[in-house]
């Protein structure tokens, strides 16, 4: 939804939106990517999810890690979803870009925990960036433990039932 084009006389509610949301050119920018290649319906969805939600903290968050990736030359994927949703996938490949991929070594006393039981695999993730993955799909902070897990300051055991994350 471009600002001042003929869009905002079809759906004004969403132009105030994202005029009211936007406070600085990094939340401007972000806003604007936010809502590229978006129909006018979806726009508006995203613009009154962003304005239901009451979160102007994930706007600035999402605009620094936005602003992160451009400076790395990284363009992230067109952006899907709610706010929250845009946000969380930001944060992953904020975090990849950051920190980069790991492997997590084990020992031998930690690869006896993978087991099968049942309809149920319990699995040591093989990298950071499988735990940045498995917390993504299945909507939890699984990830933010990715550094401690390659740190040996934690184990994560992946659950999985018929090939499908279930818990860790």
């Amino acid at each position: 939804l471009p600002f001042g084009s003929n869009k905002q006389r079809r759906f004004p509610v969403a132009y105030a939106a994202g005029r009211c949301l936007a406070h600085s050119k990094g939340d401007k920018e972000f806003i604007k990517w936010a809502l590229e290649g978006r129909s006018a319906e979806s726009a508006y969805a995203f613009l009154v999810s962003a304005l239901e939600e009451s979160s102007h903290y994930l706007i600035i968050d999402s605009s620094r890690m936005l602003h992160g990736l451009r400076s790395a030359n990284m363009q992230p994927a067109r952006a899907v979803g709610n706010l929250k949703e845009v946000h969380d996938a930001l944060a992953v490949l904020d975090h990849k870009r950051k920190y980069g991929n790991k492997e997590i070594e084990y020992s031998d006393v930690e690869k006896a925990l993978e087991i099968d039981l049942g309809e149920y695999s319990f699995r040591l993730a093989k990298d950071t960036d499988s735990l940045y993955d498995i917390g993504k799909t299945m909507g939890i902070c699984v990830g933010s433990y990715s550094n401690r897990a390659a740190a040996k300051a934690c184990t994560i055991l992946t659950m999985q039932k018929a090939d499908k994350y279930v818990a860790c």
